[in-house]
C-alpha cells in the first residue's frame, strides 16, 4: 500500500478527530494548493519567554479567507520534526504528535501559547518540534506556522529553517529510512552554509566546500510520487548546483556527502515564474543614406518628363 504523505496540519486534525467536509486526510500537496489563509513570512509565531520547565510563544490574530478572525489555533508538538513526520510510515511515530487548542483572549491583539513539562508531559532532556495551525469556522486548516524547536535541558530554542539542523540526524533516524543512513562519521554538511536564489524556474544552490568528501549527492522529495529522487551528483569543490523546478510550493532537498557523515536537509517554498527578462538593447537610430549623384539625376529627369507630359495633355484638351 502506498505510503501516506501527511503534513502536520493533516496530522493535527486526524489525531484530534476532526472530520472534513471532503476528506479526513489531506496530503501536503493538497494543503499547499488549497489553503487560502494562514501564516505568512510577515505574520508568524515568536517566542516570548522560556524557563527551565515552560516555553511561551505568541501569534498575531489571523483572518480566514472570509475576513473573519480565526478563533481556533491548534498547537502540535512531537519529538520529531515535521519533515520526518511527513515521510513516516510508522504508526508509533505518528502517534507521538500531541495537540492543544488555543483561543485568543478578549481584548488581546495576539494569541498566547505555552507548553509546560508537567502539564504537557514533556521530558526536559528531549527536543520538541512545534507548529501552530489555524482553523476557520468550518474547521478547515490554513497554512501552518514556521516550526519552533526547543530543549529545556539545553535552555534554548530555534525557529524556521534553523530547526532542520537543531539536533543530530541520528536522533530522528527511526522516522524515515532516508534520514540517518548516511550519518556515519565523516563530513557534516550542516556546516556547508547552504543557500539558494531563484530566477524564474531555476533554483541556484551554493555552499562552502568541506574537506573529507569529493562529491555531494543531491536529492529532492517528489511530493506527487512521494519518493526521494536523486537529481544530481556534483563535485564538492564546485560549490554550486542549478535545479529546474517542476512544481510550486514546498520543496525538500537533501545534500549527502559521498564519504558518509551527516546529510543536510534544506526546505523552502517557491512558485514558478518566467525567468527575468533581460533589458532590451538600446536602439541606435540609423542615419538615412545620402543619394548618390546618379539616383538624384534620375529623379530630376522623371520629374521634368512628368511636368512636360501634364502640360502637353492640357494644351491638347483645350
Amino acid at each position: 500500500m502506498k505510503k501516506s504523505l501527511l503534513s502536520l496540519s493533516a496530522l493535527v486534525l486526524l489525531i484530534s478527530g476532526v472530520t472534513f467536509a471532503q476528506t479526513t486526510v489531506l496530503s501536503i500537496t493538497e494543503l499547499l494548493q488549497g489553503a487560502e489563509f494562514g501564516y505568512t513570512a510577515e505574520q508568524n509565531i515568536s517566542v516570548s519567554e522560556m524557563t527551565s520547565s515552560e516555553i511561551s510563544f505568541t501569534s498575531p490574530i489571523l483572518k480566514d479567507i472570509g475576513g473573519e478572525y480565526v478563533l481556533d489555533y491548534r498547537v502540535s508538538y512531537s519529538p520529531y520534526p515535521i519533515e520526518d513526520l511527513a515521510l513516516a510510515d510508522n504508526e508509533e511515530i505518528l502517534n507521538t504528535v500531541k495537540t492543544k487548542s488555543f483561543t485568543p483572549k478578549s481584548g488581546e491583539d495576539v494569541v498566547e501559547f505555552s507548553l509546560e513539562v508537567e502539564a504537557d508531559q514533556l521530558s526536559t532532556g528531549s527536543t520538541y518540534y512545534v507548529t501552530v495551525t489555524p482553523l476557520d469556522m468550518y474547521e478547515y486548516p490554513g497554512y501552518s506556522s514556521q516550526q519552533l524547536c526547543f530543549n529545556f535541558e539545553k535552555g534554548d530554542y530555534a525557529l524556521g529553517d534553523a530547526c532542520l539542523s537543531y539536533d543530530t540526524v541520528e536522533e530522528h533516524a527511526v522516522a524515515t529510512t532516508t534520514t540517518g543512513e548516511h550519518s556515519a562519521a565523516g563530513v557534516d554538511f550542516t556546516l556547508a552554509n547552504v543557500s539558494h536564489t531563484i530566477d524564474g524556474n531555476d533554483v541556484t544552490f551554493r555552499w562552502t566546500a568541506l574537506d573529507g568528501s569529493d562529491e555531494v549527492d543531491i536529492f529532492v522529495f517528489d511530493i506527487k510520487e512521494e519518493i526521494w529522487k536523486r537529481v544530481a551528483t556534483v563535485e564538492m569543490k564546485d560549490e554550486i548546483y542549478v535545479y529546474r523546478m517542476t512544481w510550486d510550493a514546498e520543496h525538500i532537498f537533501e545534500f549527502r556527502p559521498n564519504s558518509g557523515g551527516k546529510e543536510y536537509r534544506y526546505t523552502f517554498n517557491a512558485m514558478r515564474s518566467d525567468p527575468t527578462t533581460p533589458a532590451p538593447e538600446p536602439v541606435i537610430p540609423v542615419t538615412p543614406e545620402t543619394w548618390p549623384f546618379e539616383t538624384g539625376l534620375l529623379v530630376v529627369i522623371l520629374t521634368i518628363l512628368t511636368y512636360a507630359g501634364v502640360k502637353y495633355y492640357r494644351r491638347n484638351t483645350v
